[in-house]
């Protein structure tokens, strides 16, 4: 599943498995009347991003009996067809849309083999890596609202950590997280803080204080125990892009209440099969 909120934070873009279909849907959720818009028909959507408008919403759809995907973007209430931004014999997955409405940053590659790639929304539109000379598995790039920074995930020490560099062109990194984190992090309004969650299972929060081309981790401490599902491969909660006082996300199940069975003397239960 992957969730993101609309820039004015009043409508989710969601892809999930729905009940009424085999394949991965792209949905538009109105957060206030709770109606649906459906974007995707018969075809396995994966990931999704708005533009920095509000009027549209950025997708990819895995190609027909291979692993690889197209990207595409289209209205966000469902009007009109739908327009291809890229199609390769790759793996692509758009992870943000900077808010100057120039870039799209995508996940290019394999699951644990990903790198960034940034694809412009101008000229060409010839997508290029963010690192690169890069060998270590990154991904999940996020862009700071003044478009400055982009806060991503890599696997470079070894554990998952999350970074930030300049944008776009990759140069210099700051470490944030200690410990190993879940993808995907994500921007206040203002680019004064960055959350993520832990796989300790807390939703935390990093203080930011930029100058012309560095930036200083001021403090990262967690907000309360995140009731979110970790995952791996998406995102499953993100921030009101205003002020970052809202979260959305999905659920994971509450299983305090589950009963504890214990079973004795199991290995005389299984003589008798």
């Amino acid at each position: 599943m992957d969730l993101r909120l609309s820039p004015d934070g009043t409508r989710a873009a969601v892809v999930s498995f729905a009940s009424e279909s085999p394949h991965g849907v792209a949905y538009v959720f109105d957060l206030k009347t709770g109606a649906r818009t459906r974007l995707t028909f018969e075809e396995d959507a994966w990931f999704v991003t708005w533009s920095p408008d509000g009027n549209r919403v950025a997708y990819s759809v895995q190609k027909a009996g291979t692993k690889y995907t197209d990207l595409f973007v289209k209205r966000g209430d469902g009007a009109g067809e739908r327009e291809l931004l890229l199609s390769s014999d790759n793996v692509n997955h758009p992870t943000d849309w900077t808010r100057n409405g120039q870039y799209i940053v995508l996940n290019c590659g394999d699951l644990s083999a990903q790198q960034i790639w940034i694809l412009p929304m101008f000229g060409d539109r010839k997508p290029f890596p963010l690192f690169p000379n890069g060998t270590f598995d990154h991904f999940d790039g996020r862009v700071s609202p003044d478009g400055k920074w982009i806060a991503y995930m890599s696997r470079e020490s070894g554990n998952l950590q999350l970074y930030v560099t300049s944008f776009p062109k990759g140069v210099g990194k700051w470490q944030i997280s200690s410990e190993t984190t879940q993808p995907a992090a994500a921007w206040r309004g203002d680019g004064k803080e960055i959350y993520f969650a832990s796989s300790a299972g807390n939703l935390m929060v990093a203080a930011i204080r930029e100058s012309a081309e560095s930036m200083v981790v001021e403090g990262v401490h967690p907000l309360y125990r995140s009731p979110f599902i970790n995952t791996r491969t998406h995102a499953t909660f993100d921030v009101d892009p205003k002020d970052g006082q809202r979260f959305i996300g999905s659920a994971a199940p509450d299983t305090s209440t589950l009963p504890l069975n214990v079973i004795t003397n199991w290995t005389a239960e299984l003589k008798k099969k």
